[in-house]
């Protein structure tokens, strides 16, 4: 990764502070290059890994206990309207130990000002209601009960990514 900061590191930071899926392009072990929306649970510092939950933008599955490589990633972005929620072990010690966290966010000072700034993004912004929706088929306000579980088919489900991966379209 290019240093002061490099754009992954500072997403990773972000994805962490906000509580948000990232989108990945990974090379993997048989030097393709895949790609993941990625919910960021924990960081092996020893091994340069992050793990948590991957899913897989091609095949549509989701892999829990994901482990990716840092140094494998070749680009990442945020990906708006998501959310998970926040690891506070993690983010406690990502602010009480910045020196184990240098390989991936690489300075203390830019640690403390991407907090700051994560933390006006956050609080920035009039709550509004969002009237855009798509329409998935065989699911209304009366299939999916307020507050109760709901099983989607596996053609709801690719309905639901694809309508995602139209509205995202990560830079090149």
């Amino acid at each position: 990764m290019n240093h002061p900061m490099s754009t992954v590191g500072r997403d990773i930071f972000r994805a962490i502070h906000e509580g948000k899926w990232l989108y990945i392009e990974y090379r993997n072990k048989s030097n393709e290059v895949t790609r993941y929306w990625f919910g960021i649970e924990s960081i092996d510092i020893d091994r340069r890994m992050l793990l948590g939950t991957g899913l897989h933008l091609k095949k549509y599955s989701l892999a829990h206990s994901m482990k990716i490589s840092v140094p494998n990633i070749q680009s990442t972005q945020i990906v708006d309207g998501t959310y998970l929620p926040a690891n506070q072990e993690l983010l406690e010690d990502i602010g009480l130990n910045p020196a184990k966290y240098e390989f991936l966010f690489h300075s203390a000072s830019n640690l403390k000002v991407l907090s700051y700034l994560s933390d006006c993004n956050r609080m920035d912004g009039v709550p509004s209601l969002n009237r855009d929706f798509h329409l998935i088929d065989r699911l209304d306000d009366e299939t999916a009960v307020k507050n109760k579980p709901h099983q989607l088919t596996q053609q709801q489900f690719t309905q639901i990514v694809d309508a995602f991966a139209k509205a995202y379209k990560p830079s090149e």
